[in-house]
């Protein structure tokens, strides 16, 4: 099976597997009171709404809202809204997918800006407080989850 392209990408009628931010996930009824499975899913590019009609499905249990999936789908048009129908979900194995092309920095929004001008601002806004503390404080805060803020900047509006 191929690839999905990216969110902003995704067409109608799309099919096959791809990598994503499981951003929502929720378990509602249909009309007829079938219950199915509703995440929002999310990449660099967008969020998507998906469904899982077959509660049934392996690694239904094994993710939630915040951790990355693999998910095999099909592109689908309900009501003038495209979303994906989802086949088969797992959570991503992070050592396993890399031969796939997963990257973390692949599924999240990226900021308007280069990275390092936004951590050029963040230091001279450090160095700009006045009190001593808290700008200690601060500077600790950013030297312990540096990996992580420089890895994850966007953020969300």
């Amino acid at each position: 099976m191929t690839r999905l392209p990216r969110i902003a990408e995704i067409r109608e009628g799309a099919e096959g597997w791809g990598f994503f931010l499981c951003t929502r996930k929720e378990t509602r009824p249909t009309r007829s009171g079938v219950p199915l499975i509703s995440l929002g899913l999310q990449d660099a590019s967008g969020e998507i709404g998906a469904v899982i009609f077959d509660q049934g499905s392996s690694g239904l249990d094994d993710f939630e809202p915040g951790e990355f999936v693999k998910v095999q789908a099909r592109g689908n048009r309900h009501h003038q809204r495209l979303g994906l129908v989802v086949e088969a979900i797992r959570r991503v194995n992070p050592v396993q997918d890399q031969f796939d092309g997963f990257r973390e920095e692949d599924c999240i929004p990226c900021a308007p800006r280069a990275l390092d001008d936004m951590w050029g601002e963040l230091q001279r806004r450090l160095e700009g407080v006045e009190n001593h503390w808290i700008r200690q404080l601060l500077t600790d805060v950013v030297e312990q989850n540096t990996d992580r803020l420089r890895t994850w900047p966007a953020a969300v509006t």
